[in-house]
């Protein structure tokens, strides 16, 4: 019983040691980044309302905002992975006209503006001052706010808004493409883009659309790099070669 207990103590601390000697590893090789973020651009929640006969119904996209703070774990002088943490602002506006031949035909228009808490985890590949992203957006639905506009065949106009979140599940997953480019030392430009991979409705609710984001972005950020320092011994080392 020693005996088994004994091996199995060894066989764990020999575990730790190969973790411990991953991470020191790896912690060797890498560097931290960090910073604020901040874009703006414009967005939209497409769906898949069909046009029936001579009615006609569509999207517009309109001004998005997204500000937050990003990390960035750098293996190499090329490869890196950042996670962004966003307060993430998705505006859109969808329209609906019963007669498109007539324009006094009964018609609404609905803008939405929702606000997530976005999670951006994305590969990094660098050349020079350039910079490809590659990456998934997890995103948690804060609040959804609507203004509605219908105007009937007599012309009588109704108007409603209030807080919709009910009509939207509270998770979104998007596909994530960037590029950016360092136009300062440590200041970078990037232009983004999501496309939602779920549908938004909430069918619990009673909504059965086939809403997905989308999202273009143009912005900033400021990378404050905590490189690792050389020990003397190393430099010690180099200067006798």
């Amino acid at each position: 019983m020693l005996y088994l207990f004994a091996c199995y103590h060894q066989l764990k601390m020999k575990q730790l040691f190969i973790i411990g000697s991953l991470l020191i590893s790896l912690n060797s090789l890498a560097q931290f980044s960090l910073g604020p973020a901040l874009y703006f651009g414009k967005s939209e929640l497409k769906d898949d309302y069909a046009t029936i006969r001579n009615s006609t119904y569509f999207t517009e996209a309109r001004n998005s905002f997204v500000a937050g703070v990003f990390v960035e774990y750098q293996f190499n002088n090329w490869y890196s992975m950042q996670l962004d943490v966003l307060y993430d602002q998705i505006n859109s506006e969808k329209f609906y006209l019963q007669n498109k031949y007539n324009p006094n035909s009964y018609r609404t228009n609905q803008s939405n503006k929702l606000t997530y808490l976005s999670l951006p985890l994305s590969m990094q590949f660098k050349y020079k001052k350039f910079q490809l992203n590659i990456g998934y957006q997890t995103s948690f639905l804060l609040t959804n706010s609507y203004e509605s506009t219908v105007i009937d065949q007599a012309q009588n106009k109704t108007e409603t808004k209030g807080n919709g979140k009910n009509i939207f599940t509270n998770l979104n997953v998007s596909l994530l493409v960037g590029i950016s480019y360092e136009i300062f030392k440590n200041i970078h430009i990037e232009g983004r883009y999501t496309e939602g991979l779920t549908s938004l409705a909430n069918n619990a609710a009673g909504y059965y659309s086939d809403e997905r984001t989308n999202q273009f972005l143009v912005g900033l950020y400021y990378k404050i790099s905590f490189k690792k320092k050389e020990s003397k011994e190393t430099n010690t080392e180099i200067q006798d070669k």
